[in-house]
């Protein structure tokens, strides 16, 4: 499994995070010679939806984002933070 390590803080804005999500999955889609629409049909969605995330055109619904990164063998952590920043649960 790849991970992507998108660590956020109080400046970091949700298209700073979709744009990370949108690189990864286009990165995955041309390494493994997928089309958007090749893609789409694996994913389960719309390929305008792929072409809208890799635009990052869509704001999607947080199903949509995991089941697409499911897809690709990847997965959205969520991890809790304190003051100081990550804490490792």
């Amino acid at each position: 499994m790849t991970v992507y390590d998108v660590r956020m803080d109080k400046r970091m804005k949700n298209s700073d995070i979709f744009a990370e999500i949108a690189s990864a999955l286009r990165t995955y889609r041309k390494k493994n010679g997928l089309s958007q629409r090749q893609f789409g049909q694996i994913c389960g969605v719309n390929p305008s939806t792929i072409a809208r995330l890799e635009r990052q055109e869509a704001n999607p619904r947080l199903n949509t984002v995991v089941k697409v990164l499911a897809a690709a063998g990847m997965r959205l952590v969520i991890v809790s933070m304190d003051d100081s920043g990550f804490t490792e649960n």
